[in-house]
C-alpha cells in the first residue's frame, strides 16, 4: 500500500536507483519505508536478488554495461550508487531524460569528466546532487579543526574506512578513487 500524498506534493512517489549494492540496498530501504515506490536496476543480477531479500516490494530491472536500456522513463527522480568506472556513462545518459539525480558517489575522477556530466545535466535543466556523507563524521570535522588549528596540511596518507574487501568481488583499478574520495575535504 503506498498511501496518497496529495498534501506533500514535492515527495515523489516513486524513485529509481541505478545500483543493488550495499549502499543502493541503504537507499531502497529507506525510500521505502517513506512510502515511496522503489525502482532499482543494475548489471548485476546476483546484486538484485541480494537486494530482492532486503526491499521485498521493489521493482527490479536487469540493466547491461552499454545503458542503453533504462529504468522506466516516467520515472524522474533519480539515485545513482554505483562504481566509479561506470558513473560517467550512467550520469551523461541518464541526465538526458531525469529531471533530479543524486549521485551517492562523486561525480566524476578528474575534472574532464566532472564537466562533462555538469554540462549534460545542465544543457538538460536537470538538478543534480552529490553527497560527501564523510564530511559531517565527527571525527573528520575534529580532525579538520586540529588541522586548522595548528596550520597542518596532509602531504601524504593511508586511507582505510574499516570495511572488509576480503570478499569483495570487484577488486579494480578503481577501488582507490572508490574509498579515496571521502577524504577529499581533508585536502586543502
Amino acid at each position: 500500500y503506498y498511501p496518497n500524498f496529495s498534501f506533500m506534493p514535492n515527495i515523489p512517489r516513486e524513485i529509481a536507483i541505478i545500483g543493488a549494492g550495499k549502499m543502493g540496498t541503504v537507499h531502497a530501504r529507506t525510500m521505502e519505508k517513506l512510502w515511496i515506490r522503489v525502482h532499482v536496476g543494475d548489471v548485476s543480477e546476483a546484486a538484485l536478488e541480494r537486494l530482492a531479500k532486503n526491499v521485498p516490494n521493489a521493482v527490479l530491472y536487469r540493466l547491461n554495461l552499454e545503458w542503453n536500456n533504462k529504468l522506466p522513463p516516467e520515472i524522474p527522480t533519480m539515485i545513482v550508487s554505483n562504481t566509479p568506472e561506470h558513473m560517467k556513462n550512467i550520469l551523461e545518459r541518464i541526465a538526458q531524460w531525469a529531471r533530479e539525480i543524486f549521485s551517492e558517489k562523486p561525480l566524476g575522477l578528474d575534472l574532464s569528466q566532472t564537466q562533462k556530466i555538469l554540462n549534460a545535466a545542465q544543457e538538460n535543466n536537470v538538478a543534480l546532487h552529490t553527497g560527501f556523507l564523510m564530511r559531517f563524521s565527527p571525527a573528520i570535522e575534529a580532525l579538520r579543526g586540529f588541522m586548522e588549528e595548528n596550520n597542518l596540511i596532509i602531504t601524504r596518507a593511508s586511507i582505510n574506512w574499516w570495511k572488509d574487501r576480503t570478499q569483495d568481488t570487484r577488486p579494480s583499478a578503481w577501488a582507490l578513487q572508490d574509498e579515496a574520495i571521502h577524504g577529499a575535504d581533508l585536502l586543502f
